[in-house]
């Protein structure tokens, strides 16, 4: 049997409701977000803890691609509150 949508006027089922709070945030994060912080100037290759590039751990950096969206979310938010890695910077700023 396909699925079929509700129309105007039918009540979304409750399974398909997302609240405006979470899909502002899923949103944000689809949109303004690339998959990954990396910016190809990864110091964690020459033993940094934190990647002055994208200001990720080595351990976050090692298993990003396994990493569900959540916990990327939360690094995300981490190194985007922070602005310490290169990656907020200009090419210009990176030159000095």
């Amino acid at each position: 049997m396909p699925l079929s949508l509700p129309s105007t006027g039918q009540r979304t089922p409750r399974s398909w409701r997302v609240s405006s709070r979470r899909l502002a945030k899923l949103t944000k994060s689809l949109h303004t977000r690339p998959d990954s912080p990396c910016i190809a100037i990864c110091s964690t290759a020459q033993g940094d803890p934190i990647c002055q590039g994208c200001g990720r751990t080595f351990e976050e950096v090692t298993n990003w691609v396994v990493m569900t969206q959540a916990e990327k979310d939360v690094v995300w938010e981490r190194i985007e509150s922070e602005r310490t890695a290169l990656r907020y910077t200009t090419y210009k700023e990176r030159a000095l």
